[in-house]
């Protein structure tokens, strides 16, 4: 039976507007399938953004072949059929109200169901397929008020070109001459071209895509109705914004408020074609200057053969003179043929001559065409620049026309980086619209409308108004500042400096993540609360205010409410520059009371306290590492959950003044130092902490007395493994580490030892590094997982020392063994329950009590992750009883058969073999 049927419409709407805001899009999507009465309640929640991203999922972008190895792009396919749909709609349409309809050739192409005239010309075929594709009551255009299609179409049929009509089209002249690749740099053909046999067929068929884009959001946006009339939300692609510039579209865009422009063209090239573009020319030019020296040497050469041979035709003519006179008797035809032969020589010498002029005017035009080419790289930018500025002032214009036609009525204009010039999506060409003409379009715009978060999205927008825009709403602020950048950023960031009061304007801010602003930034909040506790009369809510008493967290939120005081709950702060710790101080004593999370974030060049110099500390030989203080106040907040300090190449203060402001930091003389590091203890009052991940030096000089204040403890992540580059850390876990340590009498020496530690909380435990185990090997394994953690659920070890993978295994076992004995006390105390017990009920109880305290000796590790060198046979059968590994696996490699284990049973185990680590066996220990 139809529930839904019988719902008020007001209910039926109420309840897919949640499912719609839960991302439930597929269900909602199934109650079209249902009855008449749900599908005409449910379209115009569907289609009032039919292409939305949640509605296609087109982040899967993978690329996959079916059996017949036919293409087939999952998701994006049902962007393709909806704007088949859509189109068939709005085309029949116009041919029922008598319009004439031109279709694009290029949606023809894709779409042959569209043509206007059929190429076949089976008229009644094509007009029979049309109606069937729009056959249905369904009225899909009147309920679009968002189109958004900005995804390029016919992605499947991008890999599937297999029509001699497609191919013709992209061999006509026309469409080459359009489709702008020659406006590409020739380093950018190249990198896109990925089919060497077909050239360019890629980047044409990228282009048709974009077109039929462009297209394709024209018909549907200009179809008969009131489309245009309806529109919220347009995304407009720049090559084709003239036709929305147009005043009879224009006036008909009365309430479109969410603007975005799509990039289509490409207006810039990556910095590396660029540079490969100049280098490849520079090399031309030097080839072909290189070509012109050898030529220059060669012509030298000829001249200088020419030269030698009229010497000897000199000598041999003085030698002939000679024999003339000395012999009188030479006959006349000796002397003609004499004649004959210098004629021959004058016109070879004549020839060569000419030659040589043919080659002196034919090298200024082959120099002209050097130049010619030169300029190649040179002229594409330009054009590309010009183009870039055309766009620009285009989207200007289109802000300007409509601002002024309905004033105050545009509310955002986005222009996002574009890849759909791109045909495959590892090859980037992205496209964007400079950030100043961004700033310049988003200063037409009125100020933001109540926002209730300010983060990348809006924050320029904010900027362009910042004392116009009414922040009390704003529950979070996150701003990234790059305070290397120069230009348009490095304006913005001046301009958030100088009007840092906007955040006293954010009275119900929850989360705040900014970088500094400078000292002072928070002087507001401080002053406000100095001005609460001087006006509290209550004594009672004073000491509240002063943390002298802890009352419930939400009264304290109540409290602060109730004065108008913002309730800030998470801080995360990045300081940087010069700045020191004075803006976190202030952030803790004006938001104690709410503060939950504190983040700071300190980066390399801050300065602060330098570092003491004592001769037995290795710092002094160290000036980059300055000293990170915690701060007043910032541990003993009531509310405190996360205190996260982010740095690198940093000393934790321990100066006296340090330790009076926050008492729970305390130093410790005698404590071990690893490489000049100052040793810390702390001793910890932390309920409420669930997660604890300690590194580096933090995590080398943890004591596990430490967890006795953290009775909620979860997780437990210690890491002191350092990179191959750098001196291993090794940490010698002795049997005192499982005890308290009282606290050291003066003059009596070191502390004693107290009674053992428990956590029964905890769950998951990761010690990375060099642990090394020198007293007891596996045995010291067992009673320190069993004893510090009963109820272990997931352990992670790696890089560990002086254990063996059985030590780790036999806790497998002994927690596998344990759990068949508890089976079966069960099953037999369930057959005893039939007889009466003798025992009096104190020792009932004192016996279930030592039951539940065995049962809790062991833990219950259902997940286990270690690292460290191959196996050995035994080691191996064990993993097979226990049901961790198991054989028939087809892998040449017997070690890879072995680790590459079936999970049996519930048991989740991995062992991963590496080659920076070895785990050792205790067996010469």
């Amino acid at each position: 039976m139809d529930y839904l049927s019988h719902l008020l419409p007001e209910c039926l709407d109420i309840i897919i507007t949640l499912l719609i805001q839960d991302k439930a899009l597929a269900t909602v999507a199934t109650l079209l399938q249902v009855n008449k009465s749900l599908a005409a309640a449910t379209l115009p929640h569907l289609y009032a953004d039919p292409f939305q991203t949640a509605f296609h999922a087109v982040d899967q972008d993978d690329y996959r072949f079916d059996a017949d190895e036919e293409g087939s792009k999952g998701s994006l396919e049902s962007i393709d059929a909806l704007a088949r749909m859509l189109l068939s709609k709005c085309l029949q349409r116009k041919r029922n109200c008598g319009e004439e309809v031109l279709v694009p050739e290029v949606v023809c192409i894709v779409f042959p169901e569209l043509a206007s005239t059929p190429q076949d010309g089976s008229t009644l075929a094509q007009e029979t397929t049309l109606q069937s594709a729009t056959a249905g009551p369904l009225d899909y255009m009147s309920h679009i008020r968002r189109l958004n299609l900005c995804t390029p179409l016919a992605y499947t049929w991008l890999h599937k070109l297999s029509s001699l009509t497609t191919l013709a089209y992209i061999n006509q002249e026309t469409f080459q001459r359009h489709c702008g690749i020659d406006n590409l740099l020739p380093t950018s053909q190249r990198r896109l071209d990925m089919r060497p046999p077909t050239a360019v067929l890629p980047l044409y068929h990228q282009y048709l895509r974009v077109e039929l884009l462009r297209e394709v959001n024209w018909l549907l946006a200009s179809s008969s109705g009131m489309m245009l009339e309806k529109l919220q939300g347009l995304t407009i692609p720049v090559s084709g914004i003239g036709r929305f510039l147009q005043p009879e579209v224009m006036e008909r865009l009365k309430v479109l408020e969410n603007v975005m422009f799509l990039v289509d063209e490409v207006l810039e090239f990556p910095e590396e074609d660029v540079d490969a573009a100049f280098e490849e020319e520079a090399e031309a030019d030097a080839m072909a200057a290189g070509v012109g020296d050898d030529e220059a040497d060669v012509d030298g050469e000829e001249e200088e053969e020419e030269e030698e041979e009229e010497e000897e035709e000199e000598e041999e003519e003085e030698e002939e003179r000679g024999a003339e006179q000395e012999k009188e008797s030479v006959d006349e035809d000796a002397q003609a043929e004499s004649e004959e032969e210098e004629s021959i020589d004058e016109d070879t010498q004549s020839e060569a001559e000419g030659e040589e002029d043919e080659e002196e005017q034919a090298g200024p035009e082959e120099e002209e065409a050097e130049i010619e080419k030169r300029d190649d790289t040179e002229v594409l930018l330009s054009r590309a620049k010009a183009r870039k500025e055309a766009a620009t002032q285009n989207i200007l214009q289109f802000v300007r026309q409509h601002g002024h036609l309905f004033p105050g009525l545009l509310q955002t204009v986005t222009c996002p980086e574009s890849d759909v010039w791109t045909p495959w999506p590892w090859l980037a060409l992205t496209q964007s619209v400079p950030n100043e003409v961004q700033f310049e379009v988003l200063k037409l715009l009125p100020p933001l409308r109540k926002p209730t978060i300010l983060d990348g999205g809006n924050w320029m927008q904010f900027m362009a108004h910042p004392t116009g825009t009414f922040l009390g709403a704003v529950r979070e602020i996150d701003v990234e500042f790059d305070l290397a950048a120069e230009g348009l950023e490095a304006e913005m960031y001046r301009r958030v400096c100088e009007e840092r009061e906007f955040l006293q304007r954010c009275r119900r801010l929850r989360r705040l993540t900014i970088g500094t602003l400078g000292k002072g930034t928070y002087n507001w909040a401080v002053e406000e609360k100095k001005a609460i506790l001087g006006m509290t009369v209550d004594e009672k809510q004073k000491d509240l205010l002063l943390q002298e008493e802890k009352l419930g967290e939400e009264e304290d939120r109540c409290l602060f409410l109730r004065h108008g005081l913002v309730p800030l709950e998470k801080a995360y702060i990045t300081l940087s520059g010069s700045s020191d710790m004075n803006e976190i101080d202030d952030i803790a004593f004006a938001f104690s009371e709410t503060l939950v999370k504190l983040n700071v974030n300190l980066s390399s060049t801050i300065v602060s306290d330098a570092p003491d110099n004592n001769d037995n500390d290795d710092l002094s030989q160290h000036p980059s590492i300055r000293t990170v203080r915690i701060g007043q106040g910032w541990i003993t907040l009531p509310n405190l959950r996360d205190l996260y300090i982010d740095t690198c190449f940093r000393h934790l203060s321990s100066t006296s003044s340090v330790e009076n402001a926050a008492a729970a930091v305390k130093y410790q003389q005698g404590l071990q130092r690893y490489e000049g590091w100052y040793g810390w203890t702390w001793e910890w009052h932390l309920p409420l902490l669930t997660k604890l991940e300690l590194n580096s030096k933090f995590a080398y000089q943890f004591q596990f007395q430490m967890l006795n204040g953290c009775p909620a403890l979860k997780t437990l992540e210690l890491n002191i493994h350092t990179g191959p580059t750098m001196d291993p850390l090794t940490r010698v876990l002795e049997r005192e580490d499982l005890y308290e340590r009282q606290t050291a009498v003066e003059g009596e020496g070191e502390g004693q030892v107290g009674k053992r530690i428990v956590v029964p909380s905890l769950r998951k435990l990761e010690m990375l590094g060099g642990w090394k185990v020198v007293d007891g090997g596996d045995v010291f394994l067992q009673e320190f997982l069993t004893t510090l953690f009963p109820n272990l659920e997931e352990l992670v070890a790696k890089y560990w020392v002086g254990v063996s993978l059985g030590g780790f295994l036999s806790v497998l076992r002994r927690d596998r063994k344990e759990d068949g004995e508890e089976k079966e006390k069960e099953e037999d105390g369930d057959e005893g329950d039939e007889e009466p017990s003798s025992a009096s009920p104190k020792q009932q109880q004192q016996q279930q009590h030592e039951q539940q305290k065995q049962k809790q000796q062991y833990n219950r590790i259902r997940r286990m992750e270690l690292q460290g060198r191959n196996l050995h046979d035994g080691e191996f059968e064990d993993l097979l009883r226990l049901g961790l590994v198991a054989k028939g696996y087809d892998d040449d490699d017997e070690d890879e058969k072995r680790l590459r284990g079936k999970v049996l049973e519930g048991v989740d185990f991995k062992f991963d073999r590496s080659k920076y680590y070895v785990l050792e066996e205790a067996k010469d220990l």
